[in-house]
């Protein structure tokens, strides 16, 4: 798995308390970041979204320089829409907006979060 690092402006903090919200087509995930000041960020529209115990996944592929990063990161060729993809096509063979997403991973404490949607908005501190 190919990552890259998403520049959000800021960076999360170790225990970030985040909170994930379901709205209507978009999720809000808010965070704090290493001044504990809370973020806000929004997927939309989204097409999954999957959250994981961080001792029941593989973090190697989210390790930058050796560290488990504190930033929000995008997977380059995402097994798990090229998955999403194919029950699409059996599903309606003509639909592709599947195309217009990315996978997005947040690296938590305790959690992974992993998104897919068409786009990440940084609402900005609230």
């Amino acid at each position: 798995m190919q990552v890259k690092v998403i520049d959000t402006g800021f960076y999360i903090h170790n225990t970030p308390l985040e909170q994930v919200q379901l709205e209507g087509a978009k999720i809000v995930v808010n965070v704090d970041d290493t001044d504990e000041q809370r973020w806000r960020l929004v997927f939309s529209p989204y097409q999954a979204l999957r959250v994981t115990t961080i001792d029941c996944i593989d973090i190697a592929p989210f390790l930058i320089n050796d560290k488990k990063s504190n930033q929000v990161l995008e997977v380059i060729d995402s097994d798990w829409i090229n998955l999403l993809r194919i029950t699409l096509k059996n599903t309606d063979s003509s639909a592709s907006f599947l195309d217009k997403s990315k996978h997005y991973i947040i690296p938590l404490q305790d959690n992974v979060i992993e998104i897919i949607s068409w786009d990440l908005y940084i609402a900005g501190k609230i």
